[in-house]
């Protein structure tokens, strides 16, 4: 019989959001026993909460899926909006959250010092037209 190994991993999802759950500010995926750096990747709007840890949207999936490929051991993930979405959104009746955006400046000035971080904006096509959504990138990649 040939010789088996047993391997051990374990992915953590450390989620920031309010009490109620219903703003995420921040989701970290960090796999165990994966060399790599951290990256800091603004996209939309969440769809985990501090309520429903374990929700998975496809665009997470897909992030945590390709994390060691990407070499990438931690990924932290912030939005442009920091409502929490069981479907799609439409920016259009969205607000501007300037107490998220102020958020999203903390994280990627600490995560950039703590781990010089890579900082990814997933600008995506569908919206980048809308104003709300684009001034923000744009204020975003100012940092």
């Amino acid at each position: 019989m040939e010789k088996l190994i047993t391997t051990t991993s374990q992915i953590t999802t450390t989620v920031t959001s309010n009490t109620t759950g219903k703003n995420t500010f921040a989701i970290e995926r960090t796999l165990s026993n994966v060399k790599g750096d951290t990256a800091i990747i603004v996209l939309l709007y969440p769809t985990i909460s501090s309520t429903r840890p374990f929700s998975e949207d496809s665009t997470l999936l897909h992030l945590t899926r390709h994390m060691e490929e990407m070499k990438l051991n931690r990924i932290v993930i912030i939005n442009l909006f920091s409502k929490v979405c069981r479907s799609r959104l439409s920016t259009r009746g969205i607000k501007v959250d300037e107490n998220n955006l102020r958020c999203i400046e903390k994280i990627i000035t600490d995560k950039k010092k703590e781990h010089n971080a890579k900082l990814i904006l997933a600008w995506g096509t569908k919206h980048a037209h809308p104003q709300r959504g684009a001034g923000n990138k744009k204020r975003i990649s100012n940092l």
